[in-house]
């Protein structure tokens, strides 16, 4: 209809690229949609589910709880191992 966003009939779905309410799944809708490691549906950077919608990670550039620190890269060699 003329308020839906997007529509793929049958295959619409809280896990779709078209959510069950019609609308695009994005990230941080807190719906895991295709090419979502995780949705947690806040904007915290720094907890297991990254604003990018991936799982947090050593190495990501994030410090994350569990995390002293994170500097991005995977050298063990500079300060943050």
């Amino acid at each position: 209809g003329p308020d839906e966003a997007c529509d793929d009939g049958a295959n619409n779905g809280d896990n779709s690229a078209c959510t069950s309410m019609c609308l695009p799944n994005v990230c941080g809708d807190g719906l895991v949609g295709p090419g979502e490691a995780c949705d947690d549906g806040n904007d915290n950077d720094k907890d297991e589910c990254t604003n990018a919608c991936a799982l947090a990670t050593c190495g990501d550039g994030i410090v994350s709880a569990s995390e002293a620190c994170d500097d991005g890269n995977m050298i063990d060699t500079d300060e943050c191992t």
